[in-house]
């Protein structure tokens, strides 16, 4: 998995008795949508299908193909620091 995160330039993998791995840029510029993305692959996180087709629902007449691309535009969207988090009570 640290690999697809290296690739996606989300970590920097370094080398030797200091080596390891590192964000490779500041974590409020980093999206859960990029990280999942790097971890699964690009493929869309619902699979659209009509039981009666048995196959892929035309993207017109699909609120899943709808919510894939919220969840793309969703990219735009950091993720936000810890303190700006609210805490369950």
């Amino acid at each position: 998995m640290l690999k697809r995160l290296v690739r996606a330039d989300l970590l920097h993998a370094g080398t030797g008795p200091r080596g390891g791995f590192r964000l490779a840029r500041d974590p409020a510029e980093v999206t859960v949508l990029e990280i999942v993305e790097a971890v699964e692959g690009g493929t869309p996180l619902f699979r659209c299908t009509e039981i009666r087709q048995r196959g892929p629902v035309p993207a017109s007449k699909s609120a899943c193909q709808r919510e894939n691309r919220q969840l793309a535009d969703a990219r735009d969207q950091p993720i936000p620091p810890p303190a700006a988090r609210e805490r369950p009570r």
